[in-house]
């Protein structure tokens, strides 16, 4: 049996974050980094260095219609993308982030055609950098987008 499609969405979410890196036109280079879907593994994470979560927060269901074949089932999932970048002595820390937060919005805009069946869309919400100490070793910011779901089942027996 396959995983849900929210898990599997978010996977696909996680893999086009660990795309981004200078090599491939982006300013960051998170595909070196500790790319994680679950919150826990954060605070092990920042010891280590740069960071990225990719989260599911909440779910809103949008629709559902059933035939005799199958079910279609629609919701909405709220994503957290959450970044720590290591702070770079020799750049602003705020260039630092606006680059990050450009990169990960670029990574979510490409095309979902033919990718993950049933992720219908994402859409960018806002933004934000996290209140971190001057002299914490990492940057934190978060963009927070909207997922479109839709799963179509057989009917249950």
């Amino acid at each position: 049996m396959t995983e849900p499609l929210s898990w599997l969405a978010v996977q696909y979410i996680k893999g086009r974050m660990s795309s981004i890196a200078p090599g491939s036109g982006y300013y960051s280079d998170f595909s070196t980094a500790r790319v994680l879907d679950d919150r826990s593994q954060i605070d092990a994470s920042e010891g280590v260095g740069t960071y990225l979560l990719v989260v599911a927060t909440d779910f809103e269901p949008t629709g559902e219609s059933a035939g005799r074949a199958s079910q279609v089932y629609s919701e909405d999932m709220s994503l957290l993308i959450e970044y720590g970048i290591r702070r770079d002595p020799s750049l602003s820390p705020e260039l630092q982030v606006h680059r990050a937060r450009a990169d990960v919005i670029r990574a979510l805009r490409s095309p979902l055609r033919n990718q993950v069946h049933g992720l219908i869309r994402i859409d960018i919400g806002t933004s934000s950098i996290v209140d971190t100490p001057e002299d914490s070793a990492l940057i934190i910011a978060q963009v927070q987008a909207r997922a479109g779901l839709s799963d179509t089942t057989p009917p249950a027996s």
